[in-house]
C-alpha cells in the first residue's frame, strides 16, 4: 500500500480507485455497506446471517456470485443489493 492511502477504510473508499469488482478494496466496501447500519446512500437492515448463510461453504468465484447467491438465497430485495453494488463498483 501506498502512504497516502493510509488508512484504509471501508466506508469511503476514493473515487480514484479502480471501480472493478476485481479489486479488493471495492470488493471489501461492497461487502461492508450490505452489513453496516449507516445510511450513506444505502440503506441495508439486514442481520450477519441473513447474509452470510447463503455464502457459508458456497465457494463463490466472484463478487458477483456472492450478490447474485445472496440475492437469490437471503431474501433481500434484488433492488437494495443492486443500490450497494452500484455505490461500490462501476454504474
Amino acid at each position: 500500500m501506498v502512504p497516502r492511502r493510509a488508512p484504509l477504510r471501508s466506508e469511503t473508499i476514493p473515487a480514484d480507485v479502480c471501480a472493478s469488482e476485481n479489486n479488493e478494496w471495492r470488493g471489501t466496501g461492497f461487502f461492508w455497506d450490505l452489513l453496516d447500519l449507516h445510511n450513506d446512500g444505502e440503506s441495508m437492515e439486514q442481520g450477519f446471517a441473513a447474509l452470510w448463510n447463503p455464502l457459508q461453504g458456497s465457494r463463490v468465484p466472484s463478487t458477483t456470485a456472492a450478490a447474485q447467491r445472496i440475492q437469490s438465497l437471503s431474501g433481500v430485495p434484488s433492488q437494495a443489493i443492486r443500490q450497494v453494488w452500484l455505490q461500490n463498483f462501476l454504474k
